[in-house]
C-alpha cells in the first residue's frame, strides 16, 4: 500500500529506471542461453524425453532477478531483489552462489533457481571444467530433476507419511546419519569400489560378474544398518541414489559429449573427491547402468513405474 503522494511520485519516477536496470550482461546472457540449449540436447540425445513443459527457470545476479516461465520462447523479466531472491513458492534466498530445483504447487510444478556466472566468480569458484563447463553441468543436473518430480514428489509424500521425515531431508541426510559409523562406511566404500571394479571390467561378462557382486554388497547393507527406527534409509536410499545419479550422468554426457572432455578428467571433475555419497555412488551406478543395459532411459524414465536405481543395477547384473 502506497502511504502518501510524495511516495507514490517517488515510485513512479524510480520504476522504470529500476526495470532498465534489470537486464542482463551480454556475458550472463550467453551462459543462460547456452547452458539452456545444452540442457535440451542433453534431455533430448541422451536421456531420451520427449519436449515436457520447461520449469520456471530464475537466475540472479548481484542486483536482480530474472524469471522465464514455462510456456513459449525463453523471456526473462528482471525485478531487482534487494539481496534476497524470491522464489516461485513465496520463500526467499540469500542471493550467493546456488543451484537447486523443487516442485511447488499442488500440481508438483517445478521451479529452477541458479546464480549467475558474475556471482560465481565473485565466490572464487572455479573447475578443471571451466566455470561455464562446471555451471553448464550443474544445471543439467538440477535440470534433470525437474523431470523427476512426478514419481519424486508423490514417493516422498508417501514416505514422509509413514516415517515422519523432517522438512530439511536432502540427499545427504543419509550420510549425515552415518557417517561417523566405521562399520557403516566400510560397507559403503567396499559396495563403491566393486561398482567401480565393473565399471573399468575389460569385457562384459566380467562387468555383469561384479555387478552382481556390487549389488549383493547393496543389499546387504540396506540389510544390516537400514533397521529398526533406521528402516526409513532403504527406500530413501534407493530414491536418492536415483536423483542424484541420473542428475550426475546427465552433467556427464553433455561433459563429454557436448564440450569434448576425455572421460576421466569428466568424472573425476564430478566426483568432487567423493564427498558426496548420494551423488558419486549415484554417478558410477548410472555409468554402469549405461554400459550393461539398452535402452534404460525408457526404464528410468516410465510415466507409470520408473525405475529405480536397484532395479537397474539388477538389470545391468543380468536379471
Amino acid at each position: 500500500m502506497i502511504r502518501n503522494l510524495a511516495a507514490a511520485l517517488l515510485l513512479s519516477v524510480a520504476a522504470p529506471a529500476a526495470q532498465a536496470a534489470c537486464l542482463m550482461t551480454p556475458e550472463d546472457s550467453n551462459f543462460a542461453n547456452r547452458a539452456i540449449g545444452a540442457w535440451s540436447t542433453t534431455a533430448r540425445q541422451d536421456l531420451q524425453l520427449s519436449a515436457g513443459e520447461r520449469p520456471t527457470i530464475v537466475l540472479f545476479d548481484q542486483t536482480c532477478a530474472y524469471t522465464a516461465g514455462p510456456a513459449g520462447p525463453v523471456s526473462w523479466n528482471g525485478v531487482a531483489h534487494g539481496g534476497q531472491v524470491k522464489l516461485p513458492d513465496g520463500q526467499a534466498i540469500p542471493a550467493r552462489v546456488a543451484s537447486f530445483a523443487a516442485p511447488f504447487d499442488e500440481n508438483r510444478k517445478a521451479f529452477f533457481v541458479m546464480a549467475l556466472p558474475s556471482i560465481w566468480q565473485g565466490a572464487g569458484v572455479d573447475s578443471a571444467l571451466g566455470l561455464e563447463g562446471l555451471m553448464q553441468g550443474v544445471l543439467i543436473h538440477e535440470m534433470t530433476h525437474t523431470r523427476q518430480f512426478y514419481y519424486v514428489s508423490p514417493r516422498l509424500a508417501e514416505l514422509t507419511a509413514q516415517y515422519g521425515l523432517p522438512d530439511d531431508l536432502s540427499d545427504d541426510s543419509l550420510q549425515a546419519a552415518f557417517a561417523k559409523d566405521e562399520a557403516y562406511v566400510a560397507a559403503y566404500e567396499d559396495e563403491l569400489g566393486a561398482l567401480f571394479q565393473a565399471l573399468n571390467a575389460r569385457s562384459e561378462t566380467q562387468a555383469r560378474a561384479y555387478t552382481r557382486q556390487a549389488l549383493a554388497k547393496m543389499r546387504a547393507r540396506r540389510a544390516q544398518f537400514f533397521v529398526g527406527d533406521n528402516a526409513k534409509w532403504a527406500p530413501l536410499d534407493d530414491l536418492f541414489l536415483t536423483m542424484e545419479g541420473l542428475g550426475q550422468w546427465a552433467a556427464f554426457a553433455w561433459t563429454t559429449r557436448g564440450r569434448g572432455v576425455d572421460t576421466g578428467t569428466a568424472v573425476r571433475e564430478l566426483r568432487r573427491g567423493g564427498r558426496f555419497w548420494s551423488q558419486d555412488e549415484g554417478l558410477v551406478l548410472f555409468l554402469l547402468v549405461d554400459r550393461l543395459v539398452p535402452d534404460w532411459q525408457s526404464r528410468a524414465f516410465d510415466p507409470v513405474k520408473p525405475a529405480l536405481a536397484e532395479e537397474l543395477l539388477a538389470l545391468a547384473a543380468g536379471g
